[in-house]
């Protein structure tokens, strides 16, 4: 069935379904950020313990009884001026300084104005569903067209 042929009624209570199902989603999401916050805090103070721990005794890890307490090193690399940046790799040759990531906006805009696809980069699309709220309707009665949505679609609640 093509999207032309789907009866406008079956279209709103799926939108309907998807509505309820983000605003449990964020629901759960929004308790467990907040449950989860005195641990958090509390993770912070023991880990600022351990980094002291190692401080004393030096080192960077240490097997216990009950696990290893092992300090981590991410590097990070912010570029503060683009502008800056990019000279200095272009002028210098330096493009090991560089990722190599194709930006996707700018691959499209290209591919769009030359008729050909950029060389060696794969172009795709990625479908996904959005839903946004009417603000014309409010809708107490989720809950009976939640089970009966998933009745008939079939699905597990």
């Amino acid at each position: 069935m093509s999207d032309r042929e789907l009866p406008y009624a079956r279209a709103d209570e799926l939108a309907r379904l998807l509505l309820k199902i983000r605003t449990e989603r964020e629901t759960l999401k929004a308790e467990y950020e907040k449950a989860k916050k005195p641990l958090d805090k509390y993770w912070d103070q023991v880990a600022a313990e351990v980094f002291k721990f190692f401080e004393r005794n030096g080192g960077n890890r240490i097997d216990t009884d009950y696990g290893r307490l092992k300090i981590n090193r991410r590097p990070s690399a912010t570029v503060k001026d683009g502008e800056a940046f990019m000279d200095y790799v272009i002028q210098n040759g330096a493009y090991e300084l560089l990722e190599r990531r194709a930006h996707i906006k700018g691959c499209f805009e290209w591919a769009r104005e030359h008729g050909k696809k950029v060389p060696g980069v794969h172009l795709n699309v990625i479908r996904t569903i959005s839903v946004l709220k009417s603000t014309e309707k409010d809708d107490d009665d989720y809950d009976e067209l939640l089970v009966d949505l998933l009745d008939g679609l079939k699905l597990q609640k």
